[in-house]
């Protein structure tokens, strides 16, 4: 079983569940549109406007792919929600803001599970007239508040009241920021520079007592609208954390990476926080790594360097909105491997819908400085064209572990450690978080992360180290929250940011019961995997009860059955999938279309969306007769055999990010290796391992070097990740992009 945290995630194609990520974060001008993909289906995007206390808000918003379904969440500066829609083209209209700063928009697909493109706009009108009168003592003041667009051109005017006796006059205008400017006279035009709240000061001069009345009338500023692609198709990571996953990718030879946080800024975005290190020699010949640059374009020409502006990951980077119609400089830096031919660096954009382009040469090289710079105006992505290998070989082991039957990249933000992996530790009834190496010699450290204590109540009131699970741990599931879930054989768990453990589903007892009740009463037989949705939805592969369960976060945790009847047979393609029949399911994975691919005996099975009860399924690689074996490889999906198929999970391809079917990655335990499915080349590719023999290593060696029943894998460019279960290793195939 393979699981990942969902956003990013950070994070890996369509509703793979994502990998230690931040949301895509962006701010953007009134009346911007923007054309964005929601992909994985797991992420959010987030854009920031900042708005003017007493504007009206309207967001407008259309699915620009067949079946997407897109929710919208609309908040304050304080995160308090001021409503939420879903549709095909949800909307928000006139929704007045109570104060003054960065409200802020939430984009995600129904579910969490079906990806596509879409479009938003965004827009505000300001009110353009505000008043306030007093009655004031001789040389006293009073102030009134009024709320402007950046640009506004404001005509601020006093006078005394009626048969007042005052003697009325300007004081002084504060600005957000405490920004003071000293006013004299009666009418004063301004031209204001900063958005936001701002506070006139008025008075009477006297000496009688009198009513003055002041007045601010406003002209907005023109609003500029602009098109701004916002391109979130590959996974980075972000947040305070950094993307922990990418220190992954350094490999044996080591090496620091310290990731910038996205956060809202000038227009187009910017990316704040520490500089980018890439330690030279840590990135082998041909590792995929991708840059997102969100310079401020607005006037060509501008130029932006690296340090900050770049943002690592091992799937890429988060995000680029930019002006299209504007370009930039970038600078980033490349590895001295590549010295001796800066030809096999490529650099490529790639638009909102996928399409990838590379950017024309010539690209200029710093020899000294190792870096190199190109003009671009869109997500770029740097990339070797050659295949390459780490030196000494493309194998090697990351952490020796405990029978690893799970493992999940990680994001924690209970711990300052930084783990890169959680590890369901099978019979050891623990799970271990990997995290950069301490101690000298070891690539990644493990530590305890839960388990091992002494009570198993479960009930939210034991930290995970407290905590003693009764069974053994099957699967491990993160969120891009903090929340991980925690499968045993016949409960379910999760731990929030509390690190409280807390029993979501199974009694403890053996069986297959509870359908139609809450899932805390229901009993399972062997859990193998789960999976979990955005709103903490819970889909369960319960092999020894031959079917796959869902439990509905939506509907008070009530758990129903999903697919197969509860016998043991041979599913035939083409049924719904209540009706048909399972061989023990071992895995699960979200399909790009919201369906689930099914690691079933010796083939992958694709359970396909549709009405409730209107599902079917269909076999995608392995024999639809049933045979099992260990051939096929560089041949059509349907005629490869597998023995036994323990781990499935989606597969980025960064030259392909967009394919019209998503490529796999399986683990075969009886068959001790790692097999990439190519649906859309309908390929079936050997990348680790050999044909029925179990064996151990060498830890640094090519992608023959042998496992031993290996029970799940995680893929992305760079490299794939393998549970060794039957050497109780964490293992890495590295210089794998695919075929």
């Amino acid at each position: 079983m393979i699981a990942r945290t969902r956003t990013a995630t950070a994070v890996l194609l369509a509703a793979l569940g994502a990998a230690a990520l931040a949301d895509v974060n962006v701010e953007v001008g009134n009346g911007d549109k923007v054309t964005g993909t929601l992909s994985p289906a797991s992420e959010r995007e987030v854009f920031r406007v900042r708005v003017p206390k007493g504007a009206a808000i309207s967001v407008k918003s259309k699915s620009a792919t067949k079946g997407l379904v897109l929710n919208l969440a609309l908040a304050d500066p304080a995160d308090a929600s001021l409503g939420t829609t879903q549709g095909t083209a949800p909307s928000f209209k006139g929704i007045v803001a109570g104060t003054s700063g960065l409200f802020s928009v939430t984009v995600t697909s129904q579910g969490g599970a079906t990806p596509g493109n879409y479009s938003l706009s965004i827009s505000w009108k300001t009110p353009t007239k505000f008043a306030a009168s007093a009655d004031l003592g001789a040389a006293s003041t009073q102030t009134l508040e009024f709320a402007v667009d950046s640009g506004a051109a404001a005509t601020l005017s006093v006078k005394p009241g009626k048969g007042s006796a005052a003697t009325a006059a300007l004081n002084q205008i504060t600005a957000p920021g405490a920004l003071v400017t000293p006013l004299s006279g009666t009418t004063v035009q301004l031209t204001l520079t900063s958005g936001g709240t701002h506070v006139l000061a008025f008075g009477n001069l006297g000496p009688a007592q009198g009513v003055v009345d002041a007045s601010v009338k406003v002209k907005p500023a023109k609003v500029v609208k602009r098109k701004i692609a916002l391109t979130s198709n590959v996974i980075g990571a972000g947040g305070a954390l950094g993307d922990a996953a990418f220190a992954s990718v350094l490999g044996p030879g080591g090496g620091s990476v310290t990731v910038p946080f996205i956060a809202p800024g000038s227009p187009g975005a910017e990316i704040s926080g520490s500089a980018v290190n890439v330690p030279a020699g840590s990135l082998g010949v041909g590792t995929a790594i991708i840059v997102a640059t969100s310079p401020n374009i607005n006037k060509p020409g501008q130029t932006t360097d690296a340090g900050p502006s770049v943002f690592f990951g091992p799937e890429g980077a988060r995000f680029d909105a930019v002006d299209k119609n504007a370009r930039a400089t970038v600078t980033i830096p490349y590895d001295p491997a590549y010295d001796a031919d800066t030809s096999l660096l490529v650099v490529y954009t790639r638009d909102a819908k996928g399409k990838v382009t590379a950017v024309p040469r010539p690209y200029t090289f710093n020899a000294a400085a190792h870096t190199m710079s190109f003009q671009t105006s869109h997500f770029s992505s740097f990339q070797a064209a050659g295949t390459g290998v780490v030196a000494g070989g493309d194998m090697f082991t990351y952490a020796n572990v405990t029978t690893p039957r799970d493992v999940c990249l990680a994001f924690d933000s209970s711990t300052s450690s930084q783990y890169l992996f959680y590890v369901a530790e099978g019979t050891d009834k623990t799970v271990a978080g990997l995290a950069v190496a301490t101690v000298p010699g070891a690539v990644l450290q493990r530590d305890l992360w839960a388990g091992g204590g002494g009570s198993s109540v479960g009930d939210g009131t034991e930290s995970r180290l407290q905590f003693n699970f009764v069974d053994p741990v099957e699967s491990v599931f993160a969120l891009d929250d903090g929340t991980v879930y925690i499968a045993t054989t016949r409960q379910i768990f999760k731990v929030g940011d509390d690190s409280k453990v807390l029993r979501i589903a199974g009694t403890g007892g053996t069986g297959n019961g509870g359908d139609g009740s809450v899932a805390s009463a229901a009993t399972f037989t062997s859990i193998r995997a789960i999976r979990v949705t955005l709103d903490g939805s819970v889909f369960v592969a319960d092999a020894g009860a031959h079917r796959i369960r869902f439990i509905d976060a939506q509907q008070g945790n009530t758990i129903r059955a999903f697919a197969g009847t509860g016998q043991v047979a041979f599913g035939v393609d083409g049924g719904p999938v209540a009706t048909t029949t399972f061989l023990g399911p071992a895995d699960i994975e979200f399909s790009q279309d919201g369906g689930l691919y099914v690691a079933d005996g010796g083939r992958v099975r694709k359970l396909k969306p549709g009405p409730a009860g209107q599902e079917i399924n269909i076999t995608v690689a392995g024999s639809a007769t049933g045979a099992t074996g260990s051939t096929g490889d560089d041949g059509p999906l349907l005629g490869a055999k597998f023995e036994s198929i323990s781990g499935i999970e989606t597969f980025i391809d960064f030259r392909d990010p967009f394919p019209a079917l998503p490529y796999l990655v399986v683990s075969d335990s009886a068959d001790h290796t790692i097999r990439y499915i190519d649906q859309t080349n309908d390929r079936v590719i050997l990348v680790a391992g050999q044909h029925g023999i179990a064996g151990n290593g060498p830890d640094i060696g090519p992608k023959t070097g042998l496992l031993s029943s290996p029970s799940a894998v995680i893929g992305f460019p760079g490299q794939i990740v393998i549970a060794d279960e039957g050497n109780d290793k964490i293992r890495a195939r590295l210089g794998f992009g695919g075929p």
